[in-house]
């Protein structure tokens, strides 16, 4: 069984899209972390952040909005050494 490349990448998409709706994201640390991604991947960290905010965040929305109907946002204060 041969597996295209365009199988493979919405495989890889699927999975991550998966982990990220399971773990608890820190918006307050995601720069920090698309910069590692970035070193460790050789992946531009605006293109990390657009495809973020262009696929991963959407679906986290919609699906929080529609498991429990509304959003709640927790605040924590604000980021030390800023």
């Amino acid at each position: 069984m041969s597996m295209t490349q365009a199988r493979a990448n919405e495989i890889a998409f699927d999975l991550f899209r998966h982990r990220a709706m399971r773990e608890s994201i820190r918006f307050d640390g995601l720069n920090r972390e698309f910069g590692r991604l970035a070193k460790e991947t050789g992946i531009p960290q605006e293109e990390l952040h657009e495809f973020f905010v262009g696929f991963i965040l959407p679906e986290m929305i919609a699906q929080g909005l529609t498991a429990s109907g509304t959003v709640r946002f927790q605040y924590r204060g604000p980021v030390q050494g800023k």
